[in-house]
């Protein structure tokens, strides 16, 4: 993809990526359309770390991580909880997914969040192992 590969190396992109590497962070914003995705796939590689991208809602979360792996991204989405996490099956499972994707990836890569995922808080690091439990067979 000649176009992506223009957008990487572009100076404005180049400078971005360094105002971000100490740690820092940036909002931007986009026209309509696939423009962030791009933007957010071309900063990850750029930038060689993770990067967050905030979206309004949760299928659009999922339209952007879709649009970053087609771009030979890594993507995760970070879900919201839409129910308690004991209610169901699907509650745990949701609640399993936010625990993984709270930890950054280590090759980098674009979590996409939306707003309310955001909002809902998640258990202390510290208190994450004592969520897990390892089952092996014997």
């Amino acid at each position: 993809m000649e176009w992506f590969e223009r957008i990487q190396s572009s100076p404005a992109l180049s400078a971005l990526a360094e105002t971000v590497r100490p740690g820092g962070h940036h909002a931007l914003r986009g026209a309509a359309g696939s423009s962030t995705s791009v933007l957010a796939a071309a900063l990850a590689r750029r930038a060689d770390r993770p990067v967050l991208l905030v979206v309004a809602h949760l299928d659009e979360a999922a339209d952007a991580a879709e649009e970053l792996r087609d771009l030979g991204v890594p993507a995760r989405v970070f879900p919201a909880m839409e129910a308690a996490a004991g209610d169901s099956a699907g509650g745990l499972e949701t609640a399993l997914e936010r625990l993984r994707a709270s930890v950054p990836a280590a090759s980098g890569g674009v979590t996409v969040a939306p707003i309310a995922a955001l909002m809902q808080t998640l258990p202390a690091p510290a208190r994450h192992d004592r969520l897990r439990l390892m089952v092996e067979p014997g």
